[in-house]
């Protein structure tokens, strides 16, 4: 999504209701002027409508037949790809553009979709755009993207679904997290409790939010409820991940338990460092007899994989012949590159593969500097 886009829509919550309102976050919902459209527009109609919102590209008509009708022969698909667009123009139109080759969202018309609000909130500092601003921002977040939303035989859509939900629930808890350290900050701690608690709704074993809601508490007065929400983080990581806390909770938890006011939270850094404990899903690196040292960082969860079986075979060989020094997963954002590298690695990590290593580790580059800079 573009900067300006991004702009757009959120001057146009401050200035007017908008036109087209579509609501991504949690169940999907296509609101015109008013007007539900939901039970006028098929499935795969939705889910196009929602890609192309979502995205804000252009794409030629062979690779939405091939995203929505994964499974079906390619002049089926096309065949089916035009009754849809027949469909959608009666009731969409000032919002598509359409061609004989492509298709692409309008996104010169007057629309509110609340993913953009969402992202630019997260992308500004609490400082910058203020306590209410970001307080309202974080709270379109209604539940999983496009949640329920689902295609039958559509492998690249469920692909592209899957990714997108788990980097914008990543985003989401940063903003929450955000937003609980300013109030931690500025006092307003009856608020910040509420954010750690969407964010530890989220994210159970997420340690940053425990030691975030166990500074709120103590300064809120609340010593007792620190001390056991230590205890609770005890036992999700346990019983989750099957670790202990981090050096730094148990510090904060002796600190509490003492009597004294939290010690100084150190500066979050300016990009997400995967050696730091602020990530999404944190696995200790520990090494175990006969089994290899494992560090999996904030590796997006592949329980719902689907498709790709050729591709994962090739990778598969190539990791278990030996001699394979380098293996690259190359194509254009949002194909399901992050997903497949995912299944992978955790294929590697199942006791009946081919081939044990004696370490895996999983590194994100997304959100460190630049070799400019």
């Amino acid at each position: 999504m573009t900067r300006k886009g991004l702009d757009r829509s959120t001057e146009s919550i401050a200035a007017a209701p908008s036109t087209l309102e579509l609501h991504v976050l949690g169940p999907l919902r296509i609101v015109h002027d008013g007007e539900d459209l939901m039970k006028s527009i098929s499935r795969r109609g939705q889910a196009l409508i929602a890609y192309l919102a979502v995205t804000q590209q252009t794409w030629t008509r062979s690779s939405i037949a091939s995203l929505l009708w994964g499974e079906t022969l390619d002049s089926n698909a096309r065949h089916n790809l035009r009754n849809l667009l027949t469909e959608l123009r009666r009731s969409m139109s000032p919002y598509l553009e359409i061609t004989r080759t492509t298709l692409a969202f309008n996104v010169g018309g007057t629309y509110r979709l609340d993913l953009e609000v969402l992202q630019q909130t997260v992308e500004i500092s609490p400082e910058e755009l203020g306590l209410e601003q970001l307080e309202m921002g974080t709270e379109l977040y209604g539940g999983e993207f496009l949640a329920r939303l689902h295609i039958p035989n559509a492998p690249r859509f469920d692909e592209w679904l899957f990714e997108l939900r788990e980097m914008l629930r990543e985003q989401t808890i940063d903003g929450f997290q955000s937003l609980a350290e300013h109030c931690l900050q500025q006092g307003e701690l009856t608020l910040g409790l509420r954010y750690t608690r969407r964010i530890l709704s989220l994210e159970p074993w997420l340690e940053t939010a425990h030691q975030l809601q166990m500074r709120l508490l103590m300064r809120n007065g609340q010593r007792s409820e620190a001390l056991k929400q230590y205890a609770i983080c005890v036992d999700v990581l346990a019983e989750e991940l099957g670790v202990t806390p981090m050096p730094e909770t148990t510090a904060l938890y002796e600190h509490i338990r003492g009597g004294q006011l939290d010690p100084p939270q150190r500066r979050r850094p300016t990009y997400r460092d995967p050696r730091s404990a602020d990530v999404a899903v944190r696995l200790s690196t520990r090494q175990i007899a006969d089994q290899p040292r494992v560090d999996l960082g904030d590796m997006l969860r592949s329980d719902n994989f689907y498709g790709r079986s050729d591709e994962l075979s090739t990778l598969r060989a190539w990791l278990n012949d030996g001699t394979t020094k380098l293996a690259a997963i190359v194509g254009i954002g949002g194909q399901g590159k992050t997903t497949l590298a995912a299944k992978i690695v955790a294929d590697l990590l199942d006791e009946r593969s081919e081939r044990q290593f004696d370490c895996i580790i999983w590194r994100s580059l997304q959100h460190m500097p630049s070799v400019e800079t």
